[in-house]
C-alpha cells in the first residue's frame, strides 16, 4: 500500500504540514487509518486512489484543525496565566466569581459547548459529533455564548468602576 500510495500520501501530507518532520508524521498516520478503514473501501464508489485520497485529505484537514485548537488553547492559557500573575488574589477571585455568575445564565446549549470548547480542548467538529448537533450550530452557539459573555461582563466591569468613583 505505502509503494503505491505513498507519493499521493506525502503530497497531501506536505500541503498540510510546517515541516517535513510533521508531513512524515502525518503520512504515517495516514496510512495507519487507511490500514484500520480498509473495510469501508467499495469499489462502486471510486477507484483505490480515490479512496485514499479522500480519506488522506479528510485525516489531514482532523490533524491540521486540531493543532490549530491545540496551538490556539496554548496561546489562550498563556494569556490567562499572565493575566492572573498581574492581578491581585482579591480582584481575580471576585472576577471568577462574576464571570461564575455570568457563565449560569447562559442558555444549557451555549454552556454546554462552551464546555467542550474552552474546558475540555474538543474542536467545533469533535462537539458536532459527540452532542449530535450540526456544526453551523455547534459555531452559532459558540458565537453567541461568548458574546453574550463578552457583553455582560463589559456591563458588570462599568457597573463595577461606576460604583467605586
Amino acid at each position: 500500500m505505502v509503494e503505491q500510495f505513498g507519493p499521493l500520501v506525502w503530497s497531501l501530507s506536505r500541503t498540510f504540514a510546517n515541516s517535513q518532520a510533521d508531513a512524515e508524521d502525518a503520512s504515517q498516520d495516514v496510512f495507519i487509518h487507511l490500514w484500520k478503514k480498509a473495510h469501508m473501501y467499495d469499489s462502486r464508489f471510486g477507484d483505490e486512489e480515490q479512496f485514499v485520497a479522500v480519506v488522506a485529505r479528510r485525516r489531514l484537514i482532523d490533524r491540521y484543525r486540531s493543532e490549530q485548537s491545540r496551538r490556539s488553547m496554548l496561546v489562550a492559557d498563556a494569556d490567562i496565566h499572565a493575566s492572573l500573575r498581574a492581578d491581585g488574589n482579591v480582584e481575580r477571585s471576585h472576577d471568577a466569581k462574576v464571570a461564575r455568575e455570568h457563565f449560569a445564565t447562559l442558555i444549557d446549549e451555549e454552556r454546554t459547548v462552551l464546555i467542550l470548547s474552552v474546558v475540555r480542548g474538543l474542536t467545533h467538529d469533535q462537539i458536532s459529533k459527540h452532542l449530535s448537533m450540526p456544526l453551523g450550530t455547534v459555531k452559532s452557539h459558540i458565537y453567541r455564548g461568548l458574546a453574550t459573555l463578552r457583553d455582560r461582563l463589559t456591563r458588570s466591569e462599568r457597573n463595577a468602576k461606576g460604583s467605586v468613583v
